[in-house]
């Protein structure tokens, strides 16, 4: 924490909102996360097995809400932090 505010406060001088900081991390770290099943559920359209199949049709669609989801989340609290510091 107290690294975080010492970068934000060289890099603009009197940071407002910090906590939309964070936010956006965990917003990106959610998202590459997610990514990862997304990846295997496309990489396994050409490899067809039945429990490959079963658990891709299971969470596929949760994986790519929550990485889009995350992803905009992310960039919702970089964008909104930057624009309340400028």
């Amino acid at each position: 924490m107290c690294r975080r505010s010492t970068f934000l406060d060289k890099l603009i001088k009197s940071p407002h909102w910090q906590a939309l900081v964070p936010i956006s991390v965990l917003g990106f770290l959610v998202c590459v996360l997610t990514s990862v099943p997304v990846l295997f559920t496309y990489a396994s359209l050409n490899y067809q097995s039945p429990t490959v199949g079963r658990v891709t049709k299971r969470w596929a669609a949760r994986a790519v809400i929550a990485a889009v989801s995350g992803f905009l989340i992310g960039i919702l609290a970089l964008a909104i932090f930057a624009v309340r510091n400028l």
